[in-house]
């Protein structure tokens, strides 16, 4: 193959990528807005909110990379006991994330019980969403099951 297409598959790979981060960022912080007016009473600031969607996805990568690495040499194989440790992990420390760096436009801050609050309605939109794409779209989603 002609290492000038080589080259030109991996930019538009890297360029890929990085809208699909921006684009991600993007419905993490609109998530992390609406979870905010719900919980706390007052939308997190755009600001604060896409840095917040930022970190915890930042911290998330690597809380699944150092999990993934320590439950492969301890039970190979066992995906889904480290998509569970994965999730708890998560469920810890991204309402931390969230106390630390969002702010509502009136300057409060969640503590850790409303930033879990505001990260359980995340979840509950995204597995709403999948749920959507999976059993009325028939969107094929590795793992997941495509009807009953």
């Amino acid at each position: 193959m002609d290492p000038t297409a080589m080259l030109a598959g991996g930019v538009a790979g890297i360029i890929a990528l990085l809208i699909g981060l921006a684009i991600g960022a993007l419905i993490g912080a609109l998530l992390i807005m609406l979870g905010s007016r719900i919980v706390m009473g007052s939308a997190a600031t755009f600001g604060s909110a896409i840095l917040g969607a930022i970190a915890s996805g930042v911290a998330g990568f690597i809380l699944g990379l150092v999990l993934g690495v320590i439950m492969g040499m301890v039970s190979p194989g066992n995906v889904m006991l480290t998509q569970g440790v994965s999730l708890i992990g998560g469920l810890l420390i991204t309402p931390l994330i969230y106390s630390a760096l969002v702010k509502t436009g009136d300057g409060r801050a969640p503590n850790y019980v409303q930033g879990l609050l505001i990260y359980l309605i995340q979840l509950a939109f995204v597995v709403a969403f999948g749920a959507l794409l999976v059993f009325v779209f028939r969107v094929p989603i590795p793992g997941v099951p495509t009807g009953f």
